[in-house]
C-alpha cells in the first residue's frame, strides 16, 4: 500500500539515501576512488576550466571577496567570470574540504561526488513524494543521479550539478498540497541554487516549472488555486531576490553583446537519436551519439507501466500526465531551433546566452526517472521490484571511466610567480589565437597557483580586449603591444620559448636588448620578465 509522505521521507530514509547515493558515485566513477588526488579529465579543456572557477569561487569566499565573479582571467575585463558557469553552489558544497587542502584535483573530484550524492537525494525525496513508495524513489534518484549522460560529461562539473531540478518540483508539489513558509522556502532555495549550479539547468527549471505549477493547479479544487498560485509568485519573487547577484553579471554580459546566435544552437542541437543512445556498458548495441539520453530499458518499461495504469483511470493519472509534458518539453527544447520551440524562446533574451539545446534533455531525463518510479511502485512483489532496481543499477554503469592518473606537472616558473610582492597582471606568451583560446586553460589552471590578474583566459566568450591583445603581441607590432599592455597595467610577462616560432624569438630578444623586458628569472624554456613601461 502507498505510504504517506511523513512515513516516507524522514531523516533516516534521506540519510540512507544519501549513503547509498554515495557508495553509488564510487562505482559508477571508479578508479576515481583509487586516485581521488590525482585522478583527472584534464585532457579537456572544459575540466581545465572548471577546476579553476572551483578553485577561484573557494579563493574569493575564503578571502572575503565580495566581487566574486571579478576573476583573475582576461584582464583588464571586469566579472569575467560571467563569460562561463560560476559554480557558486558546487564551491559551497566542498567548502569544508577547503579547510583540509588546496589540492584543485581533489577539490573537483570532491565536488563531482558530492554533486552526484545530492542529485540521488534530491530524486529520492522527489520520486517518493510521486510514487508514494520507497522502492519509487529509489529507482527515481538511481536514474536521475546516475544516468549514463553523465559519464559523458565528466569534464563538465556544472551539468553534474543537478540537484536543484528535482528539489524544486518537489517543494512546488509540496507547496500545492500543503501550502506554507517551509516548502516556499524550499522552493525559493532551489530556485536560486539553480543559478548557482548551471544557467543551462536554471534556464530551463524557469522555464518548465510555472508550466508544471499551472498545470498542476488543476488537480486541486478551485477555491485553493489562487491562494497557493499567491504563494507561488510569493516563492518565485524570493528566488528572484537571492538569484539577483549572480544573475545582474550575466545580464551585463549579455547586454555588451554577448550573445548566441541561432546558427550555433543548431548545430549543438540534439537528434532524436540521441534518445535511444547510451554509454551504458549494457547497451553496448546501441547507436552512438554525442549526448546520451536513453534512460534504459527497465526505466522505459516502469514508464510504460505507469502510462497503462494512468489510461486505465488510476489515482496516479494526472501525474503521470504532467511528467509526460514535462518529458516532452525537455525533448522539444532539446532538439533546438528546428522544432520551434526553443527559437521561441531565444528571442525572449535569456536563451541567447545558451549554445548547447541538447542538454535541455536532462528534463526529460528528470521526468523519465519519476514516472518508473510511479510505474515501479505499482509492481506488486518485492523480489520483482529489486530485480526492476538491480536492472536499472547496471543499465547505469559505463565503468570504468578514461580517468587519466597523471596529474599536469607544474612548471617551477609558476613558483617563482607566486613569490611576486610586485602587484600588476600577468599575460603568457605565445598568446593563442582567437579561435584556438581554448589553448589557454593550462594557463588559466595554473593561474590557481598565484591568482595573479591574467590577461589569457578561456571561457564562453572571447572579449574583444583579448582580441586586441592577440593582434598586436602576435605580429610585427609586438613592441607596441607591450607598450599597450604596460598601459593597461601589466608588469610581468611569461615566454614560453619552445611554444616561439623565429620570428617571435627574434622579438623577445630585441624588447630584452632595448630594456622592455627585463629578466627575473629562467627555468628551462620558460621567462619570467618585468616589463617596463615608457
Amino acid at each position: 500500500m502507498p505510504l504517506e509522505l511523513p512515513r516516507l521521507l524522514t531523516g533516516r530514509t534521506l540519510a540512507l539515501s544519501g549513503l547509498g547515493s554515495f557508495l553509488l558515485s564510487l562505482i559508477y566513477t571508479y578508479p576515481l576512488v583509487m586516485a581521488p588526488h590525482e585522478a583527472n579529465r584534464f585532457d579537456s579543456p572544459d575540466a581545465l576550466l572548471s577546476a579553476w572557477i572551483l578553485s577561484w569561487d573557494l579563493h574569493a569566499i575564503l578571502n572575503g571577496n565580495p566581487a566574486i565573479f571579478d576573476a583573475n582571467i582576461f584582464f583588464p575585463e571586469r566579472n569575467t567570470l560571467a563569460y562561463s558557469e560560476n559554480l557558486v553552489a558546487a564551491a559551497l558544497l566542498v567548502l569544508p574540504f577547503r579547510l583540509f587542502t588546496d589540492n584543485p584535483v581533489l577539490l573537483l573530484n570532491a565536488a563531482l561526488v558530492m554533486a552526484l550524492v545530492a542529485n540521488g537525494i534530491s530524486g529520492f525525496a522527489l520520486g517518493c513524494l510521486f510514487s508514494r513508495s520507497r522502492y519509487g524513489g529509489a529507482l527515481t534518484g538511481l536514474l536521475f543521479a546516475f544516468a549514463p549522460f553523465h559519464w559523458v560529461h565528466i569534464p563538465h562539473l556544472q551539468l553534474q550539478l543537478a540537484f536543484p531540478l528535482p528539489a524544486a518540483f518537489y517543494f512546488a508539489r509540496r507547496m500545492r498540497d500543503a501550502p506554507g513558509a517551509r516548502p516556499a522556502l524550499g522552493l525559493a532555495l532551489s530556485i536560486a541554487a539553480s543559478f548557482g549550479c548551471s544557467g543551462y539547468y536554471a534556464l530551463f527549471l524557469a522555464t518548465a516549472l510555472p508550466l508544471f505549477v499551472l498545470v498542476d493547479l488543476g488537480g486541486i479544487e478551485s477555491e485553493r488555486r489562487g491562494r497557493t498560485l499567491a504563494g507561488f509568485v510569493a516563492a518565485a519573487s524570493a528566488a528572484l531576490m537571492l538569484s539577483l547577484p549572480l544573475l545582474l553579471p550575466y545580464a551585463s554580459k549579455m547586454d555588451a553583446g554577448y550573445r548566441r546566435v541561432l546558427s550555433a544552437a543548431s548545430v549543438n542541437s540534439a537528434t532524436p537519436r540521441a534518445y535511444v543512445t547510451s554509454v551504458s556498458r549494457f547497451h553496448n548495441f546501441l547507436p552512438d551519439e554525442e549526448e546520451p539520453f536513453f534512460p534504459g530499458f527497465a526505466a522505459s518499461v516502469l514508464a510504460a507501466l505507469a502510462f497503462w495504469r494512468a489510461v486505465r483511470g488510476g489515482q496516479t493519472r494526472h501525474d503521470v500526465l504532467l511528467w509526460s509534458f514535462v518529458g516532452i518539453g525537455g525533448i522539444a527544447l532539446s532538439l533546438g531551433p528546428d522544432l520551434g520551440l526553443f527559437t521561441l524562446l531565444h528571442r525572449l533574451g535569456p536563451y541567447q546566452g545558451l549554445r548547447v539545446p541538447a542538454r535541455a534533455g536532462i528534463l526529460f531525463l528528470l521526468a523519465a526517472s519519476v514516472l518508473a518510479g510511479i510505474g515501479l511502485a505499482r509492481v506488486r512483489t518485492r523480489r520483482s521490484r529489486l530485480a526492476f532496481l538491480t536492472l536499472a543499477a547496471a543499465e547505469c554503469y559505463a565503468g570504468p571511466l578514461p580517468w587519466t592518473q597523471e596529474v599536469p606537472p607544474l612548471p617551477p616558473i609558476y613558483t617563482h610567480i607566486s613569490t611576486l610582492e610586485e602587484r600588476g597582471a600577468l599575460v603568457e606568451l605565445p598568446l593563442p589565437p582567437p579561435e584556438r583560446f581554448q589553448d589557454n586553460a593550462r594557463y588559466v589552471y595554473r593561474s590557481i597557483f598565484h591568482f595573479r590578474p591574467l590577461v589569457n583566459g578561456y571561457s564562453g566568450f572571447v572579449p574583444q580586449s583579448y582580441r586586441k591583445a592577440y593582434r598586436l603581441l602576435m605580429s610585427e607590432r609586438f613592441e607596441e603591444g607591450l607598450e599597450h599592455m604596460a598601459r593597461l597595467g601589466v608588469r610581468f610577462v611569461v615566454a614560453h620559448k619552445s611554444r616561439f616560432g623565429p620570428r617571435m624569438r627574434r622579438q623577445i630578444e630585441e624588447a630584452e636588448r632595448r630594456g622592455k623586458l627585463v629578466i627575473l628569472q629562467v627555468s628551462g624554456p620558460d621567462r619570467l620578465y618585468r616589463l617596463e613601461g615608457d
